[in-house]
C-alpha cells in the first residue's frame, strides 16, 4: 500500500481547505468581523458559514470577541494573521489567470501597487523554479529537484534500505527545537496566569498563537504539552528559589524559599494544582508528582551542609519537600495562613536542631 506524502500543505488544507473558509479569512482581513456582514459579502448559507467560523475558532485561527450581549465579532489570532500573505498570493494568481481586469488592487506604503513575491528571508532572492531542493529535517539528506520540479533520487546502494520519498516531519532540528521552545513558553505563561482549570488543546493553541495541528506537530498530545509546561514552571520556581536562598544555614535558606513559594503573585500556584491533579487521577497524571520530586530534590540537596553524608542529605531533603508540599496544599485549600505558618515554623525549628546536632 502506498504511503501518502506527509506535508504541511495537506495539514493546512485540513484547516482552511473547506469551501468558504478562505473567504471568511478574506473578510476578516478586510475588517469585516460580524456574522451578518460576512454572510452578505461571501454569499454562503448561514448554517455553513456558522460551521466554518466554529471550525476556524477551534483551529486557533480566529477568536470570538463579544461586542453586544451574546453577539460576537471574529478577530484573527497571530496564527490566522500569518495566512494574510497566502491570500495575497492566491489573489495575484487569480488576477493573472482568471479575470481580464483585477476587481481590486492594493497600494503598498511605498506608494506602488503591491505585487507580492515569495523571497528567501536569508538572501532576499526571489524563490524561482529550479532554486529549491527538498531537505528532510530528520536526517538532513536532500532530495534533488530539476528545473521541472521533478523529484530525483539516487538508486540505493546494494543491500541498503530504500529511502522513503515522503517528507519526514521532525522537531529535532535546531529550528524545530527553537519553535517548540517558543510555543512551550507561551503555553507556560498562559498556564501560570490562568491555572489548570479548563486547560485544553484549544486553549493552548490560542495562547501559543498557533493551530492545534502545529502543537501536535511538536508535542505528543495535550497531556504531553501539559507535562512539559509543568516542568518548565518548576524550572522557573527553582530559579526563583535559588535567587532567594542567600542564607548561610539550611534553615535560613528554607525560610527564604518559603517566602517566595507562599506569595500568591508568584504565578506558580498552578504547580500545586498539578499535585492535586496527580492525586485525583494517578493513572493519568501520577508522573506530574514523580517528576516534581526529581526536579526539586537536587536543589534541596544543594542547600544541605556540605559535611553531611549523602544519605542524611537525602532524608532531610525528602522531609522538607514533603512538608512544604503539604503546607502549600493546605494554604491553597483552606486559606488558614496562621496554621500554615505555625507548621512551617515547626519545620524550621526541626532543621535548626538537625544542623545544631552536627555543628
Amino acid at each position: 500500500m502506498t504511503t501518502p506524502r506527509l506535508c504541511s500543505i495537506a495539514d493546512t488544507l485540513a484547516v482552511v481547505g473547506e469551501k468558504y473558509s478562505l473567504l471568511v479569512l478574506r473578510e476578516v482581513f478586510f475588517g469585516v468581523r460580524r456574522f451578518d456582514d460576512m454572510a452578505r459579502n461571501i454569499g454562503a448559507p448561514r448554517d455553513v458559514l456558522a460551521a466554518r467560523l466554529k471550525h476556524l475558532v477551534e483551529a486557533g485561527l480566529l477568536e470570538k470577541v463579544p461586542y453586544s450581549g451574546r453577539r460576537f465579532e471574529y478577530h484573527p489570532t497571530p496564527a490566522g494573521q500569518e495566512l494574510r500573505d497566502v491570500l495575497h498570493v492566491l489573489r495575484q494568481w487569480g488576477d493573472r489567470h482568471l479575470v481580464d481586469r483585477p476587481p481590486v488592487v492594493f497600494e503598498h506604503s511605498c506608494g506602488s501597487i503591491m505585487d507580492p513575491a515569495v523571497v528567501c528571508r536569508s538572501c532576499g532572492h526571489t524563490v524561482a523554479e529550479g532554486s529549491l531542493r527538498v531537505v528532510h529535517p530528520h536526517d538532513q539528506q536532500p532530495d534533488a529537484w530539476d528545473s521541472g520540479l521533478r523529484e530525483v533520487t539516487e538508486s540505493p546502494a546494494a543491500g541498503a534500505e530504500e529511502v522513503s520519498a515522503t517528507y519526514r516531519r521532525s522537531a529535532g532540528s535546531a529550528r524545530g527545537e527553537a519553535r517548540r521552545r517558543e510555543l512551550l513558553e507561551r503555553v507556560t505563561d498562559d498556564l501560570a496566569a490562568n491555572g489548570l482549570v479548563d486547560f485544553s488543546l484549544r486553549r493552548a493553541a490560542r495562547a501559543a498563537g498557533a493551530t492545534h495541528k502545529v502543537l501536535l506537530y511538536h508535542f505528543d498530545g495535550v497531556d504531553d504539552l501539559l507535562r512539559q509546561a509543568i516542568v518548565r514552571l518548576r524550572e522557573r520556581r527553582i530559579g526563583n528559589a535559588l535567587a532567594a536562598a542567600s542564607g548561610s544555614t539550611l534553615a535560613d535558606r528554607i525560610r527564604e524559599v518559603w517566602r517566595v513559594l507562599e506569595r500568591p503573585e508568584s504565578g506558580l500556584r498552578v504547580l500545586d494544582q498539578a499535585i492535586g491533579l496527580a492525586m485525583y487521577d494517578p493513572g493519568r497524571y501520577g508522573e506530574l508528582g514523580r517528576e516534581a520530586s526529581r526536579q526539586y530534590l537536587p536543589t534541596l540537596l544543594s542547600f544541605c551542609p556540605p559535611g553531611w553524608p549523602e544519605h542524611r542529605k537525602l532524608e532531610v531533603s525528602q522531609l522538607v519537600l514533603a512538608t512544604l508540599r503539604g503546607l502549600l496544599v493546605e494554604l491553597n485549600t483552606s486559606g488558614d495562613e496562621q496554621s500554615v505558618e505555625a507548621g512551617f515554623q515547626t519545620l524550621v525549628r526541626a532543621l535548626e536542631r538537625e544542623e545544631a546536632a552536627t555543628a
